[in-house]
């Protein structure tokens, strides 16, 4: 029987014959003359595997190609034309059952040497990238000092970190210690990675850990915070003094006073009514906060949603 130009020698029943490879007992046919040149992928696994036509091993290359293009980050995922592209391969190809579970267990083969060869790619670019790492760690270390002891400490906790963002982040958050207001713009950190030279994945682990040191510092400069709140606002009472301190917001601050602990809020909602004026503040991470009042001015909080 002739199928899409290969020669099959099956038994009537379509058994193969006595366990020979579908390799030895499928003649792969000319390439055609209109067929665009293969891929140097392509002609390697032609070659490697001769029963199959020119639109197969072109089929799979790309497949693979694809798969270790993408290797770079995480670990490839192979085999992205799915069952069904396989199937119509085999149906090209005029390959029956047999055939096509073999096809399919060479497919597995190509596929786990390419995601072995793509791993141990991956593995020298990142030794590679640790080298430059180091030694733009020791040149940027050898040109700029350390401006504290507290700079040099936070460089010795994090030791992927520059001077110059050890010695940024160690005067900030001395100063949130020392209840001074903050003089730096947290969420715009991209100076930092883009200072490190660190990809997105490793800023991303970054900005956690700044988030808890400036946490800790606020915690730390709380009680200083709330003598200079007071001695500036005396009319507030210690409570609200600390809670500012402590960026909290509490049941019946008034407006200034949640401002001062939280800023600015990403929205507003005002209602007014013969009663008084009603105002909802909108933050994020889903934070709502109530206040009502005879004016805007006057508003006190009688509401906290998180």
């Amino acid at each position: 029987m002739r199928t899409n130009g290969l020669s099959v020698v099956m038994l009537a029943t379509g058994v193969l014959i006595g366990g020979v490879s579908y390799d030895q007992w499928v003649v792969p046919r000319p390439a055609e003359a209109d067929e665009p040149q293969p891929t140097t992928s392509a002609r390697e696994l032609c070659q490697q595997y001769p029963s199959w036509n020119t639109q197969t091993c072109q089929a799979i290359a790309d497949d693979v190609d694809k798969a270790l293009a993408m290797a770079a980050g995480e670990d490839p995922t192979f085999g992205e034309m799915g069952l069904a592209r396989v199937h119509e391969l085999c149906e090209q190809q005029g390959w029956d059952y047999y055939a096509c579970e073999t096809f399919k267990n060479d497919l597995e083969k190509i596929h786990q040497d390419a995601r072995a060869k793509a791993q141990k790619e991956r593995a020298a670019r990142e030794r590679e990238r640790a080298a430059l790492e180091q030694q733009r760690a020791e040149a940027e270390a050898a040109s700029t000092p350390f401006a504290s002891a507290h700079a040099r400490e936070v460089c010795t906790q994090h030791p992927g970190w520059y001077h110059a963002t050890c010695n940024e982040v160690a005067t900030e958050l001395d100063k949130i210690a020392a209840g001074e207001p903050e003089s730096m713009d947290w969420s715009g950190t991209g100076g930092f990675c883009d200072r490190q030279s660190w990809d997105y994945w490793t800023c991303e682990k970054f900005l956690p850990e700044l988030d808890r040191l400036v946490n800790n510092a606020w915690a730390h400069g709380a009680t200083a915070r709330a003598r200079k709140i007071c001695g500036q606002h005396p009319s507030w009472g210690k409570n609200n003094c600390a809670a500012v301190a402590r960026r909290e917001v509490i049941i019946g601050m008034t407006m200034e006073q949640v401002l001062a602990a939280w800023g600015n809020p990403m929205r507003s909602n005002e209602t007014v009514t013969a009663a008084g004026t009603d105002l909802q503040l909108v933050y994020g991470g889903d934070r709502y906060i109530y206040l009502a009042g005879p004016s805007l001015s006057r508003t006190i909080v009688y509401a906290i949603q998180r």
